[in-house]
């Protein structure tokens, strides 16, 4: 949660320096919105099993710039790997080879250009290699992304476990491979050299053998960049305690892997019949004797408008994972205290910048501005706040003049019956409401006067009908 607290503050700081919205920048919110259809006005805390977690918040899922979602990304595809994977190929008399594909790249070549070309590099690879797929008996691959950066900058590489049946002679297979792999390259103005293309077959031959090619598809923080450069996870670390190159690294590798999937299975698991990685659940296997029901968790909640402000970037301190790690003993008043004390140190940091420090300042009008522009566009991530804010003190928005399409809609309605808009054209918000729904009523209190005249409809309207009368009475002088 340190790492997210930093994520979020680089992000924000991106965005108040430059304008620009990253990709990945809804870390700001994870573990700090609440999800849509939760009660906005309470944080709720869990105590579950692993520790506490936050309950009914919003989950970025950025696997590159959130590391808790990373995390929890990575560990999914591990255990849909080992659970749900090799038993499926094991089942089919199958296996798989461990491929990796990088090309040469400099410090100051532009990193999301290095990305995309290892990406179309790759896709004409694939796909000049679909006979020798066809031949293998493949139905499919895994293919993960990783991207640490070191002293030639970004450093993309895709490892890809492509299966094929046992008892296959991958030998002539991974010569046609290497070749492919060269010219792909050329093709897209890259440069490869002898280290740009590996092959491991077999590596699900035995238990052991499973679980390094587990480890080599699914690991954070573990393996890439051991032996040089840093991962993005440790780049944040670096960035925590000041260290500005590494945080405008961070931010430079956010803008190149924008977008990019962390992990891609394609067809592989239906043609398996099994879940996808991202839908698997990992169920622990329990005996009846462990098969008891469990007393409900302990939750914390406090509200809403406190953790927003105690979890803000403004103070620079990891407001989620203090209020979190104050959670571990479950003592209610101590989650309070941390929470207080943080919302405390966001005021503080909000009138030394010269701005409010809380939304009890702000007027009604500053609330509706607000929600206003969340209605003409996406709304900027320091304003999600005072959006809640307004929702939970159910301000309601200004009054909106009468649009060119309502007026049409009701030029339409009024067509033939003698009304006329010219009455309306100076209302808005209520009074606009109030005149649309008389103006519907007379509608049906018009056709309700429809009679048959010589096997014809004929209308029948009442003179001097105006549309801004009592609901439920009939204009003076009308005739049934």
């Amino acid at each position: 949660m340190v790492r997210l607290a930093t994520a979020s503050r680089l992000m924000s700081g991106h965005w108040r320096k430059t304008g620009e919205n990253l990709r990945g920048s809804s870390v700001l919110g994870c573990g700090r919105w609440r999800n849509y259809g939760a009660d906005p006005n309470i944080a709720e805390i869990e105590l579950a099993e692993n520790g506490p977690r936050m309950v009914g918040h919003f989950a970025c899922r950025a696997v590159w710039s959130c590391d808790h979602c990373a995390r929890g990304r990575v560990a999914q595809t591990r255990g849909w790997l080992r659970g749900a994977l090799f038993p499926a190929l094991e089942a089919r008399s199958m296996t798989g080879g461990l491929l990796t594909f990088t090309m040469a790249h400099a410090y100051g070549d532009d990193w999301a250009e290095v990305v995309a070309r290892l990406h179309k590099a790759f896709a004409l690879f694939d796909r000049r290699m679909s006979k020798w797929y066809t031949k293998a008996g493949s139905l499919g691959k895994l293919k993960a992304l990783e991207a640490p950066v070191g002293s030639n900058g970004l450093h993309p590489h895709l490892h890809v476990l492509l299966t094929y049946r046992k008892g296959f002679d991958t030998t002539e297979m991974a010569e046609a491979m290497r070749t492919a792999w060269d010219k792909a390259v050329a093709e897209v103005g890259g440069r490869c050299n002898e280290h740009g293309f590996d092959f491991k077959p077999g590596c699900l031959n035995d238990y052991p053998a499973k679980l390094e090619a587990a480890h080599e598809m699914a690991s954070h923080c573990t393996k890439a960049a051991r032996r040089k450069g840093r991962t993005l996870a440790q780049l944040l670390d670096r960035a925590a305690v000041g260290d500005k190159q590494a945080a405008a690294e961070w931010l430079r590798a956010q803008a190149a892997l924008g977008g990019r999937m962390r992990f891609h299975a394609g067809g592989l698991p239906k043609k398996l019949g099994i879940e996808c990685p991202s839908e698997w659940e990992e169920t622990p296997d329990l005996d009846e004797s462990e098969a008891v029901e469990k007393p409900e968790p302990v939750r914390i909640t406090y509200p809403q408008r406190d953790h927003l402000n105690a979890t803000n970037t403004t103070h620079g301190r990891a407001g989620l994972a203090m209020i979190l790690r104050a959670a571990r003993g479950g003592d209610v008043a101590q989650v309070r205290r941390v929470v207080a004390a943080l919302c405390e140190a966001h005021n503080r940091a909000e009138e030394e910048a010269g701005r409010a420090g809380s939304f009890w300042h702000w007027t009604e009008d500053r609330f509706r501005e607000i929600l206003d522009e969340a209605a003409k566009r996406p709304l900027k991530p320091d304003e999600v706040g005072a959006y809640i804010e307004a929702k939970a003190r159910n301000i309601t928005p200004k009054d909106q003049p009468m649009t060119d399409a309502q007026r049409l809609h009701l030029d339409a309605m009024a067509e033939g019956f003698g009304m006329s808009t010219s009455e309306a054209a100076a209302l808005d918000g209520a009074a606009l409401d109030a005149w649309i729904d008389e103006a519907e009523d007379a509608m049906a209190w018009a056709l309700d006067l429809w009679e048959p005249d010589d096997g014809q409809r004929v209308q029948r309207v009442p003179p001097q009908w105006s549309p801004l009368v009592v609901r439920g009475q009939h204009p003076q002088g009308s005739q049934a």
